[in-house]
């Protein structure tokens, strides 16, 4: 470990530092590094002007960096990758805050390295103004696994005890690395543990092994990465984080007002305000680029900015709002239905529809944490914020509470929320447990499913675990996607993408081998939601049922659910 950091040391950490920096190389690309060490190291002030010429123009030299910045990542876009560096820097205060680092240091050209007493996680953020890449058309195989794998050499160097610290590495990108037919990146993302089996990485990446032994950067420090154990050992430990701007910003809104409570949350003005105070009081004395933030610092900014009321705090709905607009939805419901055959059985399951709403409320839900697991799978989101047009959270209200009032007729049973999962909206009607999944901009049900795997699969073990044992495997896609292809009465297999900590093994009382969990498969029974279908539903198919019989099964035969 760190000399001294059982002591919590200020100065040796202050040494770690100035020896990374010291020695860490500040170079863009390999061809800038190789062009410093054949060309400028070790040579004469002489040498070097008669290099580069006596005089570089204004005009040159700006054409030079519009070159390299557009190279690198282009004007704006490397400012914005600057603003996604600092929410990406902000989500790790936040853990910070809450006791699971002891110090980040940032260098606002290339990483953030986050220390604990046993643990330094690496990491290197970059942006590009895409969607979506493949290994090959970045630098990733190339330059970005090298860079982050020599950091381990210059951490040993600079007094780190590699035997009794782990060290982790992690790409954050705001842009997808898809597979490419050789080098498979996906695999990376659910690296949570950072602790992949050494097979896994044999099997799976070998091509991407023989990428990295070709293109050494070179440097000293890089004659590592020709090994291949080496470059297997640091695999092991890598992980790839892929977000949007808008969702880190989503997430550090929600998680930073949790520190203040439950009930609160920033948005982005704070966010600005807090990225200035960050740059004002934690600028490391001795290297202006780099900030280096402790616990007692990051503590004192959050209490700051509370007190002095430096951003300003801002409520979620609070009970009072929810329960107006459940009032104005079941005030529509009813005259909806005012008209339909069987109204006054409907009238009654509105009415109890109502209170089951009410009741979930007074346990402290809100019209927008709901809606926030509903759409956006955190437990809260600023797409829902109260100051927002009312017309944008009553639509996306309205087809949720649509789609749930179909289902309880379904179930003819109660409707109440599982509070216990924070990114998935889990709803409990009559004996059944549903998952209620909005696609959003997805545009069919295939893209749908995949999305929740994906979601299932960055889930903690525990929480995959209590999906599958509380039978939460009636997943309802909703939203306004096409479903004119939907098989009805289908179902789509699901394994439980990482194995159980020791920890959490504690907590299952049935006696199992703790290697047999990765390989379960659970098997999702999926219901067609969609707003199109329940539109017609409520507008035409629901009034016109005579009894209560014929209105279940019409339910039954369009939402492909099992009576």
């Amino acid at each position: 470990m760190l000399s001294g950091t059982n002591n919590n040391s200020a100065n040796d950490i202050d040494e770690m530092i100035k020896n990374f920096s010291n020695n860490k190389p500040e170079f863009k690309s390999g061809d800038e590094m190789i062009f410093y060490k054949d060309q400028i190291q070790g040579k004469t002030a002489e040498q070097v002007s008669t290099l580069l010429g006596k005089e570089i123009s204004t005009r040159n030299l700006a054409e030079m960096l519009s070159l390299e910045t557009a190279k690198d990542q282009g004007g704006i876009i490397a400012v914005s990758g600057f603003y996604f560096q600092f929410l990406v820097t902000i989500e790790y205060i936040i853990e910070l805050i809450n006791g699971k680092w002891t110090n980040i240091l940032v260098d606002h050209h290339q990483d953030i390295i986050l220390i604990s007493e046993s643990k330094i996680r690496i990491i290197q953020v970059k942006t590009k103004d895409e969607v979506e890449v493949t290994p090959g058309q970045v630098d990733f195989y190339r330059e970005w696994v090298q860079k982050l794998f020599l950091i381990e050499g210059l951490l040993k160097s600079s007094g780190v005890d590699l035997e009794k610290v782990k060290v982790e590495f992690e790409l954050v990108t705001n842009f997808i690395i898809r597979d490419s037919k050789q080098i498979k990146t996906k695999l990376f993302l659910s690296n949570t543990d950072y602790d992949y089996d050494e097979e896994l990485i044999e099997t799976e990446c070998r091509q991407l092994i023989e990428k990295i032994k070709k293109y050494p950067i070179s440097d000293i420090n890089y004659d590592l990465i020709k090994s291949e154990d080496y470059i297997k050992n640091m695999l092991r430990r890598f992980k790839v984080s892929s977000k949007t701007s808008e969702s880190y910003f989503f997430k550090v809104a929600s998680d930073f007002g949790d520190l203040y409570s439950e009930r609160t949350k920033i948005v982005k003005k704070d966010i600005d305000q807090l990225i200035g105070f960050l740059c004002e009081k934690c600028t490391y004395r001795d290297n202006p680029k780099m900030q280096l933030i402790d616990a007692d610092q990051a503590k004192q900014i959050m209490l700051s900015i509370g007190h002095n009321n430096e951003i300003e705090t801002r409520e979620h709905f609070e009970t009072t709002d929810s329960i107006r607009k459940i009032k104005n939805y079941i005030k529509s419901l009813k005259l909806n239905f005012r008209r339909a055959s069987i109204y006054s059985v409907l009238e009654e399951q509105i009415e109890k529809f109502e209170q089951e709403l009410f009741q979930c409320i007074k346990s402290g839900e809100s019209i927008f944490s709901i809606l926030s697991r509903y759409s956006e799978r955190v437990s809260i989101s600023s797409k829902f914020e109260a100051y927002l047009e009312e017309d944008f959270t009553e639509f996306n209200l309205k087809e949720m509470l649509d789609l749930v009032f179909c289902l309880k007729i379904l179930e003819d049973g109660e409707v109440s929320i599982d509070s216990s999962q924070k990114n998935l909206l889990l709803k409990k009607i009559g004996e059944s447990n549903y998952n209620l999944f909005q696609l959003g901009e997805l545009e069919n049900h295939h893209k749908g499913e995949i999305y929740f795997q994906d979601i299932f699969n960055s889930l903690s073990f525990e929480d995959q675990f209590n999906l599958a044992n509380n039978n939460y495997m009636k997943l309802v896609l909703a939203g306004d996607f096409d479903d004119h292809d939907f098989e009805y009465g289908r179902t789509h297999e699901i394994q439980l993408s990482k194995s159980p900590l020791k920890k959490e093994m504690e907590n299952i009382f049935t006696k199992v081998d703790q290697d047999t969990f990765s390989k379960v498969s659970f098997y999702l029974e999926v219901i067609n939601g969609s707003t199109f279908l329940v539109r017609d539903l409520h507008d035409s198919r629901m009034k016109r049922s005579k009894n209560w019989e014929e209105l279940k099964k019409h339910l039954s035969d369009n939402l492909g659910c099992k009576l």
